[in-house]
Parts: C-alpha cells; structure tokens; sequence
C-alpha cells in the first residue's frame, strides 16, 4: 500500500544527478555557479538603479544662506 513510483522518481533523480557531478568537472562548475551569482547581482543592481530613478521624481531644491565666516565677525568687532 506504499506509492513506490514517488521513490523511483526520486532515485532516479538523484542518479541523474550523481552522474552529472560526476562528468561536469568541480572548477567549470564552481565558476559558473560564481559568474552565475555575479550576474544576478548585476541585474538586480540595474533594477534597483531604473526603480530608483523612474519612482523617484521629486526635485530637490537646496536653498543656500549668506553665512559670515569668524574672521569677518572678527573684523567687524574690531571696527
């Protein structure tokens, strides 16, 4: 009364995956795991940058003031 076909399935899986370790050779894999990385982090920084800048539509406005420095406040006491 046990479904044996989900296990077969599973074992099967796992030898085709054995093998695959087996053939592909552990450098070429471990580069293209890490280039692999890489490259989804530059999409999700481009993404981020294109959200940033098409959601972020407020302008800024700084205002600057007139402000004396202390060698003018210096020379206006001395006078």
């Amino acid at each position: 009364e046990i479904d044996r076909k989900k296990y077969i399935f599973e074992n099967l899986a796992l030898v085709v995956l054995a093998a695959l370790l087996i053939i592909i050779s552990p450098e070429k894999l471990g580069i293209f795991i890490i280039r692999l990385i890489g490259l989804a982090l530059f999409l999700f920084s481009l993404l981020m940058f294109a959200l940033q800048f098409v959601l972020d539509k407020k302008s800024v406005t700084v205002e600057i003031s007139d402000i004396s420095t202390s060698s003018e406040n210096e020379d206006e006491k001395k006078e």
